[in-house]
């Protein structure tokens, strides 16, 4: 062995990389509740705007409503992304 204390550090790093691991799939699955929990909640804003019929400050309904998908859909796809990446990083 090149150390005396080498088996002591690679044991050491293995037990700091498992407890990292476990933290990080805790986090992936909370933020996975989260996503699926402003998924739902985003779903519902739109049935309701979309059988509001209420404009604001001079913008139609219309408008409003598909600026408010567009978003949406924007944000969905962005944080999607981020969650599949984190577990593929988790399970590695």
């Amino acid at each position: 062995m090149p150390f005396s204390d080498f088996e002591d550090k690679v044991m050491l790093r293995i037990e700091k990389e498992a407890a990292h691991r476990k933290v990080v799939f805790k986090n992936a699955r909370l933020s996975s509740f989260f996503f699926l929990l402003g998924t739902g909640f985003g779903l519902l804003l739109n049935f309701f705007l979309s059988r509001a019929g209420i404009s604001f400050m001079g913008i139609s309904s219309e408008n409003i409503l598909l600026f408010f998908q567009v978003a949406f859909v924007l944000a969905f796809l962005l944080q999607l992304e981020k969650i599949i990446l984190m577990l593929k990083e988790s399970r590695q």
